[in-house]
């Protein structure tokens, strides 16, 4: 492996814990309002809204509430970005015509593609694990409202217990590889993640060498 790659994979490291301390805690949102159950007829929402959500997660959680499921993704953030940095290297490698040869847009939008297919296949169990820990919480809360009213009380308290699961992403590994098919049990959503995947890569890594070459008047700095 190159300096110039281990550089790129140092920095895509940092940056990709910066990015997930940042931007984690709107994900956990998404995740809570996506996955809320449809209110009773009559009942309003769970969350009106994602400054609500934010509200009631602090209220209940403290702010550690927004980190929820962060542990599996930062714990596997540069083992991503290795294996998107390697196997884009070895697509690089292959699509090249000779050693040290530049590759065009296109070709860096095809190893971005091919780098996606290996990324998934680690960010589809750590997704999985991240969104179960995110979305436990909303729905054990979602049963809670009614219990707290008087409405179904016995049967809403046995319900509560049973909606949160896990105790963090071991727990939730353990579960799904004892209980949900085994190991393939990890890779539920598989499809959707390569359709995010391949072609975001593909579009990340082609911009990128596009735009170098455009700031650079036309030459490409690929990496031999």
């Amino acid at each position: 492996m190159s300096d110039a790659v281990v550089k790129d994979l140092t920095a895509g490291t940092i940056a990709g814990a910066s990015q997930l301390l940042v931007g984690h805690p709107f994900d956990t949102i998404k995740v809570k309002l996506q996955s809320q159950p449809a209110p009773l007829p009559g009942q309003a929402p769970r969350f009106s809204g994602a400054i609500d959500a934010v509200k009631q997660t602090i209220a209940a959680e403290g702010p550690k509430g927004l980190y929820k499921g962060m542990g599996a993704p930062l714990a596997t953030v540069a083992v991503l970005n290795a294996v998107l940095f390697t196997a884009r290297g070895q697509m690089e490698a292959l699509l090249r015509d000779a050693p040290g040869a530049h590759l065009s847009v296109k070709q860096q939008m095809v190893a971005g593609a091919g780098a996606g297919v290996a990324c998934s296949m680690l960010a589809c169990p750590t997704e999985l694990v991240k969104c179960r820990l995110q979305a436990q919480s909303a729905l054990a809360s979602a049963v809670e409202a009614p219990v707290l009213a008087g409405v179904g009380a016995a049967g809403g308290s046995a319900a509560v217990k049973g909606a949160v699961q896990y105790t963090g992403p071991f727990d939730v590994a353990r579960h799904v590889v004892r209980s949900e098919g085994g190991v393939l049990g990890l890779f539920k959503g598989l499809t959707p993640t390569l359709m995010r995947e391949v072609p975001g890569n593909a579009a990340m890594f082609g911009a990128y060498e596009a735009t170098k070459q455009y700031l650079a008047g036309g030459k490409s700095f690929s990496y031999p």
